[in-house]
């Protein structure tokens, strides 16, 4: 079964079998931030099997239409590009990292130091962390399994100052911790099924990916289940639950009653013989994809390229990295099971499987 959100089209909708389409519903929450309004819940963290603990969030309202296109032109022409090669060798799309001190970000054999942040790239990251960050820390806690409790704040005004703590792992200190920024060209930017390298990424491992310029189909899908991960699967929730705590705390009273009362737009039932095998989604300029709790560890995605119909794009995906985790080699150690490969934009015509 594919589960298919349309932009620009009515809400969500599941493609059955027989090939009739069954809305989910929508709707948008008194009170909520115009940022977060039409909130969509895809992979729910409450629910049981392969959602436990998982959450993946679509906001398409993030930014107006007017400043999504004044933040792609700024961003493609301020921003320091430049051309990685990694483990597969020369990237084809053009990346720039930044990050607070000590947050480096490595994947696919790349080791990528933290950079000061460009004046329009911060302020972005400020809204995402003064307006979601709070809004997936709730989500995730209350999905937990149990009493929990924990630390995160989001808050770049707390003890420890900017940058300082665990972030995203329960000491306080920013969460949003750094930026990998994608600029693809027009008809270029194939990526083949993966989960995302989110070790460094402390308990809450987020992810959220501010897309900027002509929309992009992102696909995600549950990875087979086996009988160690059925096994985890209690645990992790938990963990997913507690590693968001307190994280509304601060970061919920930065932002005041912005983001109270959201409603859940849609949410696919992933569980073993049920519900959606499949999820296809078209993200527009000025949304932000949210994957958070233990996403990367159950579900893997991609991005299908239509190269008559893929116009240039900017993703700005922002990080809970820990500041130095990559420093520690135990940190290394105790996150290696948790490492799946993250394979780069093929280059245009070259859509070949990477095998990981």
């Amino acid at each position: 079964m594919l589960f298919r959100r349309a932009l620009g089209g009515g809400g969500v909708r599941v493609l059955a079998r027989d090939g009739c389409a069954r809305p989910l519903g929508g709707g948008s929450a008194k009170g909520q931030h115009p940022a977060l309004r039409g909130e969509e819940i895809l992979v729910d963290p409450s629910r049981g099997g392969r959602s436990r603990g998982c959450l993946v969030a679509y906001y398409p309202n993030f930014f107006p239409p007017a400043v999504s296109s004044s933040l792609f032109t700024d961003l493609v022409g301020s921003v320091p590009w430049r051309r990685e090669v990694d483990a597969y060798g020369p990237q084809d799309r053009l990346t720039a990292y930044a990050a607070d001190d000590g947050a480096t970000f490595t994947y696919v054999g790349l080791t990528l130091p933290p950079k000061p942040w460009p004046a329009g790239l911060e302020r972005v990251r400020d809204r995402v962390e003064r307006l979601v960050v709070p809004r997936v820390a709730s989500l995730l806690r209350s999905a937990a399994v149990g009493t929990t409790t924990g630390t995160i704040t989001g808050s770049r005004g707390g003890s420890g100052g900017h940058g300082s703590g665990d972030a995203g792992g329960g000491c306080g200190g920013a969460v949003v911790t750094g930026c990998l920024a994608n600029h693809y060209e027009a008809g270029c930017g194939f990526i083949p099924w993966h989960s995302d390298e989110v070790r460094a990424h402390g308990a809450l491992k987020l992810i959220a990916t501010v897309s900027l310029g002509g929309p992009r189909s992102f696909n995600l899908r549950p990875k087979p289940v086996t009988a160690a991960g059925t096994a985890a699967g209690t645990a992790a929730g938990t963990a997913a639950g507690t590693a968001a705590g307190t994280a509304a705390g601060t970061a919920s009273s930065a932002a005041g009653s912005e983001s109270d009362g959201a409603v859940v737009v849609a949410a696919a039932a992933w569980d073993e013989g049920e519900g959606a095998s499949e999820l296809e989604l078209l993200l527009g300029s000025g949304s932000v994809l949210v994957m958070a709790g233990d996403t990367q560890a159950r579900f893997e995605h991609a991005l299908p390229l239509d190269v008559a119909s893929s116009p240039a794009r900017v993703s700005l995906t922002f990080r809970s990295i820990v500041p130095g985790f990559e420093e520690h080699p135990e940190g290394r150690a105790a996150g290696a099971s948790h490492a799946p490969c993250e394979p780069h934009a093929r280059p245009c015509g070259e859509l070949r499987e990477l095998r990981h």
